[in-house]
C-alpha cells in the first residue's frame, strides 16, 4: 500500500510539473494572440492602411501637377523665361564661387582656417586611447574650432554681401523667379479644368478624412484598453486585500 501510494503521488507530481509549463506557454501564446487581435491593434492597422492611401494619392496628385506644369513651360512664350532663370542661377553660382575664393585667399581667412584645423587635430588626438592631450588643451582646442568656424562663416557672408557681381546676379535671379511664379498661377487655372487632377484631389480629400477617423478610433481603443487594464489592476488588488483579510480572520 505504501509503495503504491508513493508511486501514485510521484506520477501526480510529474504530471503537474509537465502541465504547468504547458499551461504557461499556452497562456503566453493566448496573450500574444489577444494583443494582435485587440481593438487597438486592429485600429492601428487601419491607420497604417489609411496613411498609405493618403501617401499614394498625394504622389499621384503631384505627378499630375508636374505634368501640367511641364506642358505650360513647353509653350514658346515661357521658353525665354525658363532660359533667363537658368542663366541667372548659373551666374549667381559663378559669382558666389569667385567671391568666396577672394575671401579664402585673404591672410586673415587662411590664419583662421589653419588655427581651426590645428585645433581639430588636438580634439581628435584627445579622443584616441592613451592620449597625451590634457583636458585643458582639449577644451581650448574645442573652443578654437567653434569660434574660428563662426569667424570663417562671417567672413564668407560678408564677402558675398560686399561683392557687386554677386548682388547683381541675385537681383537677376529674383526677377526671373518672380516671372516663374506666373507659371504657378497658370498651373492652378489649368488644374481646375483637368478632370484627372480633380478626381485625384477628391480621392485624396476622402482618404484624409478616413485617416483622421482611423486615428480617432485608435485613440479611443487605446484609451478603453488602458481603462480596462486599470480596472483589472484594481480588481486584483481588491481580491488580494480580501484574501489577506480572510487569512487573519481564520486565526
Amino acid at each position: 500500500m505504501t509503495f503504491r501510494k508513493s508511486l501514485t503521488t510521484a506520477v501526480l507530481a510529474l504530471s503537474t510539473a509537465v502541465a504547468v509549463p504547458a499551461m504557461a506557454q499556452t497562456n503566453s501564446s493566448s496573450n500574444r494572440s489577444n494583443q494582435q487581435n485587440s481593438p487597438s491593434a486592429t485600429a492601428g492597422k487601419q491607420v497604417a492602411k489609411a496613411q498609405a492611401d493618403v501617401n499614394k494619392l498625394q504622389t499621384d496628385l503631384n505627378k499630375i501637377q508636374a505634368k501640367v506644369r511641364a506642358q505650360i513651360l513647353q509653350k514658346p512664350e515661357w521658353a525665354t523665361v525658363v532660359n533667363e532663370r537658368k542663366a541667372a542661377e548659373a551666374a549667381l553660382e559663378t559669382a558666389r564661387k569667385n567671391a568666396l575664393m577672394t575671401a579664402k585667399n585673404k591672410p586673415d581667412y587662411k590664419n583662421l582656417q589653419k588655427q581651426r584645423d590645428d585645433a581639430q587635430q588636438i580634439v581628435t588626438q584627445f579622443n584616441q586611447p592613451n592620449t597625451s592631450v590634457t583636458q585643458a588643451e582639449f577644451e581650448k582646442a574645442s573652443k578654437t574650432v567653434i569660434d574660428n568656424g563662426f569667424a570663417i562663416k562671417n567672413m564668407e557672408t560678408a564677402a558675398l554681401k560686399e561683392d557687386p557681381k554677386y548682388a547683381e546676379a541675385s537681383t537677376q535671379l529674383e526677377a526671373a523667379t518672380a516671372k516663374m511664379k506666373e507659371v504657378d498661377a497658370q498651373v492652378q487655372v489649368a488644374l481646375k479644368d483637368d478632370q484627372e487632377y480633380q478626381n485625384a484631389a477628391k480621392q485624396l480629400e476622402n482618404a484624409k478624412t478616413a485617416l483622421t477617423a482611423a486615428k480617432t478610433q485608435l485613440a479611443q481603443a487605446r484609451q478603453q484598453e488602458e481603462q480596462a487594464r486599470e480596472q483589472q489592476a484594481k480588481s486584483r488588488q481588491q481580491q488580494q486585500n480580501s484574501g489577506g483579510g480572510g487569512g487573519t480572520y481564520g486565526r
